[in-house]
């Protein structure tokens, strides 16, 4: 009983050290992203039962960043890989109120192997948004940058 319980409580982390970084520059030149992300590791939390989470320690530019993630809505399933969106790894906003905003974020796609229980960040780009009036008018998406993996 205690090996089954064991087998559904399963925290697990995946050493990376995988970098990725970016050719192109925005072309609205306020935005501030960075321009290299280094993966050092990925933690899983897998609770069959409850909440499952990933932590995800990464630097941005050599700066030190921890991002948590539920792992609650994949957004893919192939065989064993479960994939989720990450958003966030890194933003940016500037504007006002019902104003001209920009609003950026980096993110990825975590992909979840069920059977060893790793994880990899795969397919990380910036996205760049765009409003001139934030309260009455569509955001547009001005901008999409892809990280490429540094070998």
């Amino acid at each position: 009983m205690k090996f089954l319980f064991s087998f559904f409580l399963m925290s697990t982390a995946a050493m990376a050290q995988d970098c990725y970084t970016r050719n192109d520059e925005f072309q609205n030149s306020e935005v501030k992203l960075a321009k290299t992300i280094c993966i050092e590791s990925i933690n899983l939390d897998l609770d069959y039962f409850g909440k499952s989470q990933a932590s995800i320690k990464l630097t941005l530019d050599g700066k030190e960043k921890e991002v948590s993630l539920g792992l609650n809505s994949p957004v893919k399933r192939e065989g064993d890989l479960v994939s989720f969106k990450t958003n966030a790894l890194d933003s940016f906003f500037e504007g006002t109120a019902c104003g001209y905003t920009t609003d950026a974020a980096i993110s990825g796609e975590l992909v979840v192997n069920a059977q060893t229980k790793k994880a990899t960040l795969k397919d990380i780009k910036a996205q760049v948004v765009e409003s001139f009036d934030s309260c009455h008018s569509e955001d547009r998406e001005t901008q999409v940058i892809k990280y490429n993996k540094v070998k």
